[in-house]
């Protein structure tokens, strides 16, 4: 019995180890992101799936990153925390708005089975996990082991989402990029005929994403909740001598037409005045630049640009707004 026992509890080791071993291989893409982040980052960019319009990591500034799709203001200030003692003095913080934002409570609880928290039980202390639950963790370390091992054994190459690049010889002034970006922007038009049209695509995707977005911009309590989270961003930002903005990436014109002005006004654009009022901060709003909302070919869907809408945004973003905020640095 005594030889039973101490077989028990050596097998049960040695799983426990493997276990523990596999659970360390690998972490989140959050986790990963927050881990490696250098410290004195002059830029970092919080947000949700749009907040990927705005990664500069190949641009010629210390940047980071730090989105999830559907993320809350609630978790942006978590990350915020979490952070901010990598920031460079006077660094500059992007803080994207979507229409939707404002209406998401902290855990997203109009979406039941929604496995949003997982990346945040990851890395985020404890006490930063809003209604912290130990079961839920313990789903969260059960499903990084199996996901982990599934990866170990696979044979597939992950490979890059977005293949980023720029030529040695840029040339950042605004003359230049739109020069650059026009040709872009011709190229792409010329070479059409070769692709299946995507504004059918576009316009059913619209639809569809347009109800959902006033869904859950209208979702209450999260609505008055969540506003307070994304301000007290902005007075700590404005407190430790960060520069925050708010910005709001271009949306394909479909996706703007499925908002009326009324709900805008009622659901977004009335927090974002009262925040620019109060904070002295800007919103940076390109929703509906028409050098890019109106061309299908730079959309991978209504309310996300593709590789080249991304590239062409970032260049306007960069020479219009970031070099010179960089050199008041």
């Amino acid at each position: 019995m005594k030889k039973f026992f101490v077989d028990t509890f050596i097998c049960s080791l040695i799983v426990g180890i493997l276990f523990v071993g596999i659970y360390s291989i690998k972490s989140g893409r959050l986790a990963s992101l927050a881990k490696e982040m250098p410290y004195d980052t002059e830029l970092i960019c919080f947000g949700s799936s749009h907040g990927s319009a705005f990664n500069f990591s190949i641009y010629p500034v210390e940047s980071t990153l730090i989105n999830k799709g559907g993320n809350t203001y609630y978790y942006d200030l978590q990350n915020y925390y979490h952070l901010k003692k990598k920031l460079k003095p006077n660094a500059i913080v992007l803080l994207p708005v979507s229409y939707f934002s404002f209406g998401l409570d902290e855990n997203r609880t109009h979406e039941v089975n929604e496995p949003f928290l997982n990346d945040f039980y990851e890395y985020l202390p404890k006490s930063s996990i809003h209604n912290y639950s130990y079961r839920k963790n313990l789903s969260v370390c059960l499903y990084m082991i199996q996901r982990n091992f599934l990866d170990f054994v696979s044979d597939e190459i992950e490979e890059d989402y977005e293949q980023l690049y720029l030529d040695e010889d840029f040339d950042f002034t605004k003359e230049s990029i739109e020069r650059k970006n026009k040709g872009h922007l011709r190229r792409l038009e010329r070479n059409k005929h070769r692709k299946r049209d995507p504004l059918p695509k576009l316009k059913s995707h619209a639809n569809k994403r347009g109800k959902t977005h006033i869904r859950e911009g209208s979702y209450r309590p999260g609505g008055e909740k969540s506003l307070p989270y994304l301000e007290e961003i902005i007075r700590d930002c404005k407190e430790s001598g960060f520069r925050p903005f708010l910005v709001t990436p271009p949306f394909y014109k479909h996706y703007n037409m499925k908002f009326n002005s009324a709900w805008l006004h009622k659901h977004f654009y009335r927090h974002v005045d009262y925040l620019e009022r109060k904070h002295s901060i800007k919103h940076l709003d390109y929703s509906k630049d028409d050098r890019l909302s109106k061309f299908p070919l730079l959309f991978r869907n209504s309310d996300h640009m593709n590789n080249h809408g991304k590239t062409i945004f970032r260049n306007y973003f960069f020479s219009e707004f970031l070099l010179d905020e960089l050199e008041k640095g």
